[in-house]
């Protein structure tokens, strides 16, 4: 019984530290210490929609949803740092990150990356 616990507990060690990060950081040099500068819904759109861009009646769990894109300035080297997040009824910069793009060089060397979906 005792080694099942065990077992268990390292199953859900190993997946929390394996899975994908969605984590702000810069895109230059990889630093978490960054500031929000501005943000921005995307446009509206049905989750199950019909051809023509409609909503789908004969689905009753049928929500509107966007994505939220926002801009982050790096506090260490400057650069600027471009976020897409996830869809959601409620889109917001703490929803998961689906890209990163670098917008503007910082100073130094570059060791961070972009990060796509």
């Amino acid at each position: 019984m005792d080694t099942l616990i065990i077992i268990a507990v390292l199953a859900i060690l190993v997946w929390f530290f394996m899975k994908p990060r969605h984590e702000r950081k810069c895109a230059w040099c990889s630093s978490y210490k960054i500031t929000f500068i501005s943000g921005t819904e995307g446009t509206r759109e049905w989750k199950y929609s019909n051809k023509d861009g409609s909503r789908d009646k004969r689905r009753k769990d049928n929500f509107e949803q966007a994505t939220y894109t926002s801009e982050h300035k790096c506090n260490e080297c400057n650069a600027s740092t471009k976020y897409l997040h996830k869809e959601s009824k409620s889109p917001g910069p703490s929803k998961n990150i689906l890209k990163r793009e670098l917008l503007n060089n910082g100073e130094g060397e570059r060791k961070g990356s972009d990060y796509g979906v």
